[in-house]
């Protein structure tokens, strides 16, 4: 497998430039990157969530990936000022694409929406709290609350506690859910596959964003799980993990992971991370110690995924690959992955039975 190309560290005048971004010292511009291709069915709602905000000083990006459809024609029917539109050339790489849209921003907070999903009306003075009032501070995450396609609740792969059934972990001052007791909170975590951020869930400081550098284009899929794993080395405690619902994720059948095309270039980018991590990075010397558990994690995340989409087929080949990978030891391959096996073998009703009824599936 090739090495992993690294992107520039640094960004140059030309890409992130510091501007007057406050209207007030606790309510900073927060700048929002939403990547865009052939959204015509779901961007109006998404751009309608950022306009319903309850923090209203905010600058919506968003990058046009040459839809063939009429996504630009339904953005250009929004006037607000602060909705900046940039059609770009085709690049198929969402990576790309984000970083077209970090270019453009002005804020002295930046976070992501896809334009496939939606924001609660407080998501921005929820996410942005814990950076408006430390500085120690650098990343602040919450979670995904899934939908179906017109936006009627689904079975969650994770589910926050009630905060009245628990007390509460790493949370906000009034927090209405709390991390459960099992969730090991922190980039070391994440970093190590232990468990999953998404971009739309995560708001940085320009700063982060600067020292750190570009999403990695070289990758045309976990641009994101790569970019966590740089902030991780960069920054090992300023992460901070809101226990609420900051978006809602909409799962349909247009998106991207479903595809079975999309499952191989998935597998292959997601290894070359982890040996690029674990190997080439400067990981702290105590990580070494869950590199099994990290490709474990991932090859069991990757083919959970394709039984979810009903592939199981494509499961069961993720599975035989992660029996011939050499970092994972019988006795965990045994342990971890036959009982996803003999989901893989089920016919794809009662595997969705199942995950509706939350049983063997974790």
């Amino acid at each position: 497998m090739p090495a992993l190309t690294q992107p520039a560290v640094h960004h140059n005048s030309d890409t992130l430039t510091v501007s007057a971004q406050k209207n007030a010292d606790n309510f900073p511009l927060i700048s929002i990157v939403m990547p865009a291709y052939n959204a015509s069915a779901f961007i109006a709602v998404s751009i309608q969530s950022v306009l319903d905000q309850t923090y209203s000083h905010w600058q919506l990006v968003i990058v046009d990936d040459a839809s063939t459809d009429n996504t630009v024609a339904i953005i250009q029917q929004f006037s607000d000022p602060r909705i900046q539109l940039i059609q770009a050339k085709k690049s198929g790489r969402p990576s790309r694409v984000r970083n077209i849209g970090l270019k453009q921003c002005n804020g002295a907070l930046i976070t992501f929406l896809d334009a496939d999903d939606c924001y609660f009306p407080n998501t921005l003075a929820k996410l942005s709290k814990p950076l408006r009032q430390s500085d120690r501070v650098s990343v602040v995450y919450g979670f995904a609350k899934e939908v179906s396609e017109t936006g009627e609740p689904v079975a969650q792969l994770f589910n926050l506690i009630e905060n009245e059934k628990a007390t509460p972990a790493i949370a906000d001052d009034d927090p209405a859910f709390a991390l459960p007791a099992t969730y090991n909170h922190s980039w070391f975590s994440i970093a190590t596959g232990q468990i999953s951020c998404v971009f739309p869930g995560l708001m940085l400081r320009r700063e982060t964003v600067n020292a750190v550098g570009d999403l990695n284009e070289t990758l045309a899929t976990t641009e994101d799980y790569e970019y966590y794993a740089r902030l991780f080395i960069y920054d090992y405690n300023g992460i901070y993990c809101l226990s609420d619902y900051v978006y809602q994720y909409r799962i349909h059948s247009q998106s991207l992971t479903k595809t079975p095309q999309h499952s191989a270039q998935l597998l292959n980018d997601s290894i070359q991370v982890l040996d690029w991590l674990f190997n080439d990075s400067q990981m702290p010397a105590y990580a070494q110690a869950y590199r099994e558990k990290a490709y474990t994690d991932a090859y069991r995340y990757l083919a959970r995924e394709r039984v979810v989409h009903n592939q199981n087929k494509l499961a069961r080949k993720i599975i035989f690959k992660a029996a011939a990978d050499a970092v994972i030891t019988r006795q965990t391959f045994y342990t971890t992955f036959f009982p996803l096996f003999v989901r893989a073998l089920l016919p794809a009703r009662l595997n969705q039975w199942l995950i509706n009824a939350k049983r063997f599936f974790h």
